[in-house]
């Protein structure tokens, strides 16, 4: 039993000596990082459930503090997004007559062997589709929404593949730790 947990149980009129509130506790808080920050955040908001058990509204807080963290992290990689995609967008409508007028893709865009689009510029206008598709979602204007798709359902899945390889990784330690 951690000090913060003692202190939890404190804000959310749990009892430590009750075996279910316990492990309850252990449980719940096992995927939150900074434990200070989520008792604060319970302070704060445990009168706004109304709940018929204390456990219950404990799962809750839980669940919404880790959807607001969650929220927090990936805010700023879609502002991210959002600026890379108009970004490449006004890269493509520069050359996109070029494009056009000469028959060739957009890797094969450049001067004096420099190349116009990165490798990864590259792939993400290959995922929205073919060259003349990519200019047309350029000629209507919405080839950055198209991008920023792109970009947050990678940000997404990659999101999800590490809490899946965390939850992995948090259930072999426990295997190892169990055989001792």
């Amino acid at each position: 039993m951690q000090a913060t947990d003692i202190i939890l149980a404190g804000v959310m009129g749990m009892n430590l000596s009750d075996v279910n509130h316990a492990v309850f506790i252990a449980e719940t808080t096992k995927d939150i990082s900074d434990m200070d920050d989520f008792i604060t955040y319970c302070r704060e908001n445990k009168n706004k459930i109304e709940y018929a058990t204390k456990t219950e509204r404990l799962d809750t807080l839980a669940i919404r503090y880790l959807k607001q963290q969650e929220d927090i992290i990936l805010g700023a990689k879609f502002k991210q997004a959002e600026k890379y995609a108009i970004a490449l967008s006004k890269k493509v409508k520069e050359c996109r007559t070029f494009v056009e007028d000469n028959y060739i893709g957009f890797e094969n865009v450049g001067t004096a062997g420099a190349k116009h689009f990165t490798a990864d510029e590259l792939r993400m206008l290959k995922m929205i589709g073919s060259t003349n598709i990519v200019i047309e979602y350029s000629k209507v204007n919405r080839l950055s929404q198209m991008i920023y798709d792109n970009y947050s359902k990678a940000i997404r899945a990659k999101e999800k593949q590490v809490v899946i390889e965390n939850r992995k990784q948090a259930k072999k330690l426990d295997l190892k730790i169990n055989r001792f």
